[in-house]
């Protein structure tokens, strides 16, 4: 017993020593700020910090830099806002992840470049978050994205924009599973998803939607089992956004000539499947009602809401 306390106290002394050792060590970055150019972000504002210890506040020299150096916390780590006027609010982190060296984080004085994303045409658009019970299984129903609602006669929808199927098997609460498809109404309607991200900038996606590459088919799957447990999406997915194009009209060469274009913000969802009443869809999406203009920079206070839409920020 008394051996066992021994090596206990050894211990405890050990990981407090390490402790210790991080707090009192010193850490440097330079923090480097360009913009969607890749061009240097000069007199930039910054707050910076390192986590639980020192705090920084100034601007980017003449080449976009930021140098930070001093005592770091217990926490290897440093974080960052920055915040301009004719810029998107930006923040970011960086973890050191080497052993402390010589008192010293390692890697020492890394280069960590972010980017700033310029306000360049923010328009209003159509805004809303949808959370709404699948009316039916097993068979297609129409969903319009301008009034917001499932087309007749399951709501006030007067088109189909996305055409929405679901079907399930649900044995128990821990032994289900659901598929969600949607498909398109118009031949050259479709659904993309996105692959660039700025993730340290509240505006995270493209500002204009592809001009190809939809896709007429989207399949959602989810479920549960004893064997294999939960499988499918978890949560809302920010990582995660669409494109979409809908209402396409073709010329007589069988070419695209009008679409209207959106974005979809998060993962598209499905809630409730293994629900007697019956499972919800849930997504946000944003829709350019303009033809032919692929811009989806989202400017938040509208002059004139959409009606039966919810601004969403």
């Amino acid at each position: 017993m008394r051996c066992a306390f021994f090596w206990l106290r050894i211990f405890v002394c050990l990981v407090l020593s390490l402790n210790e050792a991080i707090a009192a060590s010193r850490a440097k970055i330079t923090l480097k700020v360009i913009d969607e150019g890749g061009i240097p972000a000069s007199r930039f504002p910054v707050n910076a910090g390192f986590y639980n210890a020192e705090k920084f506040q100034g601007g980017t020299d003449t080449n976009g830099c930021f140098v930070l150096e001093g005592l770091a916390g217990s926490i290897p780590e440093v974080n960052w806002s920055l915040q301009q006027a004719g810029f998107y609010f930006s923040r970011g982190s960086y973890h050191f992840k080497d052993p402390v060296k010589d008192g010293c984080m390692q890697p020492w004085d890394p280069v960590v470049t972010t980017v700033v994303r310029r306000v360049v045409d923010p328009i209003p658009l159509y805004a809303k978050m949808v959370q709404l019970k699948i009316p039916k299984e097993n068979i297609a129903i129409g969903y319009d994205l301008f009034t917001g609602d499932w087309q007749s006669p399951y709501g006030l929808g007067q088109k189909a924009d996305f055409i929405v199927s679901f079907s399930r098997r649900v044995k128990s609460d821990n032994d289900y599973e659901g598929s969600l498809q949607i498909i398109f109404s118009q031949p050259l309607d479709g659904i993309i998803e996105n692959h660039e991200v700025f993730s340290e900038s509240v505006f995270a996606v493209p500002r204009y939607a592809p001009q190809t590459g939809y896709e007429s088919n989207w399949v959602y799957r989810i479920g549960k089992n004893p064997k294999d447990g939960y499988f499918g999406p978890r949560g809302l997915g920010t990582d995660k956004s669409y494109f979409f194009r809908v209402r396409s009209v073709i010329d007589k060469d069988g070419k695209l000539k009008e679409a209207v274009y959106g974005k979809i913000s998060g993962q598209i969802r499905v809630v409730g499947v293994a629900r007697k009443t019956g499972p919800d869809i849930v997504f946000t999406y944003y829709l350019n009602p303009k033809p032919n203009d692929m811009n989806l920079e989202f400017d938040p206070n509208p002059r004139a809401p959409a009606a039966n839409a919810t601004p969403v920020i």
